[in-house]
């Protein structure tokens, strides 16, 4: 029997999932990490190759489409053990509402349980990314009921670091409902476009990041560790933004490949590694060792 692992690619609008979904699949495609390989064409290829084909470009996909509810299903070998990595690519509009609403979708259910991890991601400097209230400023110009946010309050917007605390609860207690044993969810935090951050930041690893951006997030993570696995990525799909520099985009096309110079990077012990495999988020998700 053929084990079916699911990663969940969570995120709202703007986090970079399908990219990075079409990124993985351009690695596993390219062979760059023996542990992880392709076994056979998915079922998706068409969906995931139209993505890659975007990339080579030096282009992005914007936004996945609203009804969009592509399944990707990508047979691999892990380790030399046939596997299939089961990847729902939904909007982000649709993890917005499973924030509201505070279920996760009938027909995601029966595809969760001990082999589930999940991947949630947030870009750098995303102009979706909410920042969080300012409590004096709230007080002074609505009074003291201002604080009082409930559903009458539609001009307030929740902040992003607790949509994405949230999410962890919701998707850890799921899991831990479904398992057949004690388990520790595996939760991976994906910071996108890291290339975006300033030097100085990017020589850091992504808890700073968190502890500066994110500090609800970051705190929930460290008080956590003994009842979730973690582990903290940043991830840049080509090593800068053609988006914002025709030079670089110009570069990226006359390279030997387009995405040669992506990046993955994460602590490791006191230091920071930075590594070309851009397997290795989903990797870590399926449980594969990496080198240290």
């Amino acid at each position: 029997m053929i084990k079916q692992n699911t990663v969940l690619l969570i995120g709202g609008p703007d986090a970079g999932k399908s990219n990075f979904l079409f990124r993985f699949w351009l690695a596993i495609r390219a062979k760059m990490n023996s542990n992880l390989l392709p076994d056979g064409p998915p079922p998706s290829a068409e969906y995931l190759n139209q993505g890659v084909g975007k990339l080579l470009k030096g282009e992005f996909e914007i936004h996945t489409r609203h009804g969009t509810n592509e399944i990707c299903e990508i047979p691999v070998l892990a380790n030399g053990e046939k596997a299939v990595v089961v990847v729902p690519d939904r909007p982000g509009e649709d993890w917005s509402r499973i924030y509201r609403e505070r279920r996760i979708p009938n027909d995601w259910m029966d595809r969760l349980g001990d082999d589930t991890a999940c991947l949630i991601l947030v870009r750098a400097h995303s102009d979706q990314n909410q920042a969080p209230l300012d409590w004096i400023s709230v007080q002074h110009f609505h009074g003291n009921e201002g604080n009082l946010i409930g559903p009458a309050r539609q001009d307030v917007t929740t902040p992003t670091q607790v949509v994405l605390v949230d999410w962890i609860q919701i998707i850890s207690r799921v899991l831990r409902s479904r398992s057949s044993v004690a388990m520790r969810p595996r939760i991976g935090i994906v910071v996108s476009a890291w290339d975006l951050l300033s030097e100085e930041e990017q020589a850091a690893a992504p808890i700073e990041y968190l502890r500066e951006q994110y500090p609800l997030l970051a705190d929930f993570l460290e008080s956590n560790s003994k009842n979730l696995e973690i582990e903290l990525f940043g991830v840049s799909l080509f090593g800068g933004d053609p988006k914002q520099s025709a030079a670089f985009k110009d570069a990226c096309l006359h390279a030997a490949h387009p995405c040669d110079g992506g990046f993955v990077v994460r602590q490791v012990g006191t230091g920071v590694q930075r590594v070309p495999d851009l397997t290795l988020p989903i990797g870590w998700a399926l449980g594969l060792a990496y080198a240290s």
